[in-house]
């Protein structure tokens, strides 16, 4: 009778798995704690926010920086020369309108 490989490999007696990776030390670390002197857990997520949440604002120990609002931006007849943008050419304005078709 000829059997095949995946045939042979079902028949044989299952051996136990032996990982290849060999850790050094304990698999987990266990703390040595006493539960009594932990806090209560909360209940709800609501009561745990109620606690967590500040009082007061925070205040910021920078203050404000600059006089331009955040998110305004900066016009570009301030930037230095060599950060504004280049101009466009008559070629590149023909290659955006006709699609990208560059050199048709």
């Amino acid at each position: 009778m000829h059997l095949s490989s995946l045939q042979r490999a079902a028949l044989q007696v299952p051996t136990k798995r032996v990982p290849l990776i060999k850790f050094i030390g304990a698999r987990l670390p266990r703390p040595q704690f006493d539960s009594s002197k932990l806090p209560p857990i909360p209940v709800s997520v609501s009561s745990f926010a109620a606690q967590a949440a500040p009082s007061k604002p925070v205040a910021t120990s920078i203050g404000s920086v600059g006089k331009i609002p955040r998110g305004s931006g900066i016009d570009e007849s301030m930037l230095p020369l060599r950060f504004r943008r280049r101009l466009i050419d008559e070629e590149e304005i023909a290659a955006i309108n006709n699609g990208g078709a560059y050199g048709l």
